[in-house]
């Protein structure tokens, strides 16, 4: 049986994600693991005895591995380190091990070009980590509408967020437009645009509207709700991403966290969310498929296809894919915010 060692950056909530996947997996090892917060190394050496946690980057990749696993926060691949005086991400190309990185690929599309431009060139596999390919319900889903003729897609993702409080002086790397690259349509909003392009395939973008506290968004702040219209072919794709579960005039009750995708054939509608799949709704539709909501299955499975690749070039068009997501992304921004007279990507 293949064992493989990894090593894991990041311990926030992705990182410990993936973490306990590999406890079930029978392919993972996570092995090491490093955090920028000494806090959180603490708290995860007592959670985690088992787990080597080490002090800096340059240990954890200096170790004997089989590949790794990137859960840090967006910037930090472009940060030089301390030591060694090149960037976090020029040091794993150096290093030459597989990499399965959390989405997004980049903070645009710029970056995500160089970042797979320098793994091809390396010889390196690259997967981006996009949980909802891998869950049974969006997997049957899609075989599901495969002999279906599409004339509607509509996808919800609220994260349910309680409102930050003003004085964030914690870690608030996703306040700042340059450290995060965007805020609902680059973290929510991705998960429904791969998920709608792993569904259905390309689509043209229409329109765009990315809101801050229920005002336009200016390219200086950092988007908390986002609304996409676009097109392929002869169905029309709807996305609708919300990050904080505010209550409205028109939801008094809030948006509390929750997804979903409702499919409009030319017979049928088809509701899903990671509980199952119904003909017509949850409530008064037929149920046609249920499966366990939780990421576990999902998560194991990503671990497993990343250390199963046989070589750097197999299975590449997952990668590819995000490419077009990123664009679809960036494009997304620049129309939302031309009124007012530019856009972040160009700056």
């Amino acid at each position: 049986m293949t064992i493989k060692k990894l090593g894991l950056f990041g311990l926030g909530n992705q990182g410990l994600e993936h973490l306990i996947a590999s406890q079930t997996s029978k392919h993972v090892h996570i092995c090491a693991a490093f955090d920028k917060s000494s806090k959180q190394r603490s708290i995860m050496k007592k959670q985690y005895p088992q787990l080597n946690i080490v002090e800096s980057a340059e240990a954890l990749l200096n170790m004997p591995l089989d590949g790794y696993i990137l859960a840090l926060p967006h910037h930090v691949y472009q940060l030089e380190q301390s030591n060694s005086g090149i960037s976090l991400w020029e040091a794993l190309m150096k290093r030459g091990l597989p990499i399965l990185k959390e989405k997004p690929l980049a903070r645009n599309i710029h970056e995500a070009r160089s970042f797979t431009k320098q793994a091809r060139e390396a010889n390196i596999y690259l997967q981006t980590a996009i949980q909802r390919r891998n869950h049974p319900s969006y997997k049957e889903l899609k075989s599901l509408i495969r002999s279906h003729d599409i004339c509607e897609i509509n996808l919800t993702m609220n994260l349910g967020f309680n409102n930050p409080p003003k004085d964030n002086t914690t870690d608030n790397w996703r306040e700042s437009r340059v450290n995060a690259g965007g805020g609902a349509l680059l973290d929510c909003g991705y998960h429904m645009v791969d998920l709608a392009l792993y569904l259905i395939g390309s689509f043209d973008l229409v329109a765009a509207t990315t809101l801050f506290n229920g005002h336009p968004c200016s390219p200086q702040q950092i988007d908390d709700e986002v609304h996409l219209s676009g097109r392929s072919q002869n169905t029309w794709v709807h996305i609708n991403s919300r990050k904080f579960n505010t209550p409205d005039k028109a939801s008094l009750q809030g948006y509390p966290k929750y997804e979903s995708v409702i499919v409009v054939t030319e017979n049928d509608t088809f509701y899903a969310n990671r509980e199952g799949i119904w003909r017509g709704d949850s409530n008064k539709g037929k149920l046609l498929y249920s499966c366990d909501k939780n990421w576990l299955k999902a998560m194991v499975t990503q671990l497993d296809d990343f250390v199963l690749q046989e070589s750097p070039i197999k299975d590449m068009n997952l990668l590819w894919e995000q490419l077009p997501a990123q664009q679809l992304i960036q494009l997304a921004y620049q129309r939302s915010e031309t009124w007012c007279g530019g856009n972040h990507f160009e700056k």
